[in-house]
């Protein structure tokens, strides 16, 4: 069929078509239509003939009426407005494939339409993308997806923090954004923290191998049991080893800071227990602290722990913690 369809074409492109024949491929066009392989092929015998040729934006416009008179056209007979009725019918022709074309592409962006999964403060959620990849969105944190994945590559957009379980697929990388910071791999197990209002983002390895980009430029490749923190500002990249375990300690009840900001750790505790954190203090705010703290004995020992490490004073007031020096 699809020889023939092109034998067709290709003779009415060339004026050299038959009446017979000209009915037989606009026949084609119409049961092109509701037939999605016979509109397959009708496509591909559109490369196959015009390639890459320019269509002239204006051949949408007022599609309906032109259709109308092209129809008129077909009825002609010889002679002058044989050669209306040719003209038009080239229209006619170009208009289903271009119009198709944008149909298939709208398609496809319906394909592509995101998907964004939110998790709200106090609570965490297990996901299962498209290609059966694994996720589990920590607090405060979200996930944006097409419905179906690209075949040269998976590309998700994570604000927050989520621990990737992906499935393997050789030659389609998995890509994670999270700003500036790009974590690309191909089939491993991950962390991912990157809040919008924390100061750097973190990927640690519990299993495979990533490569982290930071403003496109790769900064690091990670193996299991390694870590590499990003802090986009002061473009600085700080790598270090942890236990495989460690990777994503969230998932046990457990909160670990290495070198984070009071005002980062705070910002933390917000998001896990639910509750409001002043610390009024700038100079406190800047303060460096590494410690970690167990979910289950609750934020306000959590928060008399880190004052003790800051020397500062914890009051409840106004429905809120204050960290006040």
């Amino acid at each position: 069929m699809k020889e023939r369809i092109t034998y067709l074409f290709i003779r009415f492109q060339e004026g050299n078509c038959s009446r017979s024949e000209f009915d037989e491929l606009f026949q084609y066009i119409a049961l092109g239509e509701t037939d999605p392989s016979l509109k397959e092929i009708l496509n591909s015998v559109y490369d196959a003939v015009l390639g890459d040729q320019e269509i002239p934006s204006g051949l949408l416009a007022g599609l309906k009426e032109r259709q109308t008179v092209a129809a008129g056209f077909r009825r002609a007979g010889r002679g002058k407005k044989r050669i209306l009725a040719a003209a038009a019918a080239v229209f006619l022709i170009l208009v289903f494939f271009v119009y198709n074309r944008f149909r298939g592409a709208e398609q496809a962006a319906k394909e592509r339409i995101a998907v964004i999964h939110t998790v709200p403060r106090t609570e965490n959620r297990f996901l299962l993308l498209p290609d059966s990849t694994q996720v589990w969105l920590n607090a405060a944190s979200s996930i944006e997806y097409p419905q179906t994945f690209d075949a040269s590559r998976r590309v998700v957009a994570l604000k927050g923090e989520a621990f990737f379980d992906v499935k393997h697929a050789d030659k389609i990388p998995f890509i994670i954004t999270t700003g500036e910071v790009t974590t690309e791999v191909l089939g491993t197990a991950f962390n991912i923290k990157a809040y919008p209002d924390m100061e750097k983002v973190t990927v640690s390895v519990k299993r495979g191998k990533v490569r982290v980009s930071f403003a496109e430029k790769q900064v690091a490749t990670l193996e299991q049991g390694q870590e590499v923190s990003v802090t986009p500002k002061v473009e600085m990249v700080k790598e270090r080893v942890i236990r495989e375990s460690d990777a994503a300690v969230w998932q046990q009840g457990k909160l670990v800071y290495d070198d984070d900001t009071v005002e980062d750790i705070v910002k933390d505790m917000e998001r896990v227990f639910g509750v409001s954190v002043v610390v009024e203090s700038s100079y406190l705010k800047s303060l460096r602290v590494t410690t970690s703290f167990i979910q289950e004995d609750g934020i306000e020992r959590a928060l008399q722990v880190l004052c003790a490490l800051v020397e500062a004073d914890l009051v409840w007031e106004k429905e809120a913690y204050f960290i006040k020096q």
